[in-house]
């Protein structure tokens, strides 16, 4: 199980780990454009989630 996980957090960890990079310091002016979409996306997403709740 151990070494599954370790495979999966290699293939997957590595995508949500620069996702999880950009979502955490989107306010750096150093940051790529696609930091900027992200935190465009998470505004975006996260009003829609309180209405609907």
């Amino acid at each position: 199980m151990n070494t599954r996980l370790a495979k999966v957090k290699r293939e997957i960890g590595e995508d949500m780990a620069r996702k999880a990079a950009k979502i955490k310091q989107p306010r750096k002016t150093d940051l790529p454009t696609e930091g900027v979409i992200t935190e465009e996306m998470m505004t975006t997403e996260e009003p829609t989630e309180l209405v609907n709740q």
